[in-house]
């Protein structure tokens, strides 16, 4: 799992802002793990803000991974989407 950051973040060399460089990541991580449902997203900004998480590997059953959530985290199984290049690809 990464932290995406966005942009709320400041990038390293300032000349880029942090929305590009989570572009960039989440294309690269996209590129590393395969298109192919592998590379899941969950987007966590608040009104202009834009963050969010990355995580590789199969997506767990929704069911099983929301009885291993404590309750207030449970919300956020199906908030997560399978990263497709440049676009959003909802899947379950």
């Amino acid at each position: 799992m990464v932290n995406c950051g966005g942009s709320c973040a400041e990038s390293e060399d300032g000349k880029s802002d942090g929305k590009l460089v989570m572009e960039e990541t989440l294309r690269a991580m996209s590129e590393v793990f395969g298109g192919d449902g592998r590379l899941w997203v969950l987007d966590l900004g608040l009104k202009e803000e834009d963050s969010c998480v990355a995580l590789t590997g199969r997506r767990p059953d929704s069911y099983e991974w929301k009885g291993k959530m404590v309750k207030g985290l449970k919300g956020f199984v199906d908030m997560w989407w399978a990263f497709q290049g440049d676009k959003r690809d909802p899947q379950d």
